[in-house]
C-alpha cells in the first residue's frame, strides 16, 4: 500500500478538509547518514607522506624481522601505502589503537640503538602510520567531533 500524507487541512464553522497527497519519506538512517557524509565532507582523510613513509617501513620490518603487528595492522598499513582515503571510521580505530598502544613505547627495542629494536610494538606501531598517523587521526576525530557539533 502506497503511503500518504496530509498536504493541507482546511477548516470552517461546519466542515473539517484533509487533503492527502503521496509520500515517499526517506528513511531515518538515511537522513542520519547523509548528515553525518555533509559534517565531513569537508575533512581532509588521505594519509600524509610521512604516515606513507612510516607504513612503507612498518611493512618492511614485518618482512625483515618477521614480528610486529596483526593481519589488521598489516592491512592498515596497504591502505596507508596505497595513499587511500581513511573512512572516518576507521580514522576513530586509528586513534583508539595509538591511545591503547601508547605503553608499548615504554618497551625494549623500541627506539634506535637499544636491544631487539624495532620491537614488535615498534613495528606495529609504523604500519598503523606511526606518530604521525597518530596526530592525523587525533586531529581528524576532533575534526569530526567539532563538525557533529555544528550540525546538531
Amino acid at each position: 500500500m502506497e503511503k500518504k500524507h496530509i498536504q493541507n487541512i482546511t477548516e470552517t464553522d461546519e466542515t473539517v478538509t484533509i487533503t492527502f497527497g503521496k509520500s515517499n519519506p526517506e528513511p531515518v538512517e538515511e537522513l542520519i547518514e547523509e548528515a553525518n557524509n555533509k559534517a565531513v565532507s569537508d575533512i581532509n582523510f588521505k594519509p600524509t607522506d610521512a604516515m606513507v613513509e612510516e607504513a612503507e617501513r612498518g611493512l618492511k620490518w614485518r618482512k625483515e624481522y618477521g614480528r610486529g603487528g596483526t593481519a589488521v595492522g598489516v592491512a592498515r598499513a596497504r591502505d596507508l601505502k596505497n595513499g587511500e582515503n581513511i573512512s572516518p571510521d576507521t580514522a576513530k580505530r586509528m586513534k583508539s589503537y595509538f591511545a591503547r598502544h601508547e605503553v608499548d613505547k615504554q618497551g625494549e627495542g623500541w627506539s634506535p640503538g637499544e636491544d631487539g629494536y624495532p620491537s614488535a610494538g615498534r613495528i606495529a606501531w609504523a604500519l598503523w602510520g606511526g606518530n604521525s598517523g597518530r596526530s592525523w587521526a587525533n586531529k581528524l576525530v576532533k575534526q569530526m567531533e567539532s563538525a557533529d557539533e555544528k550540525d546538531s
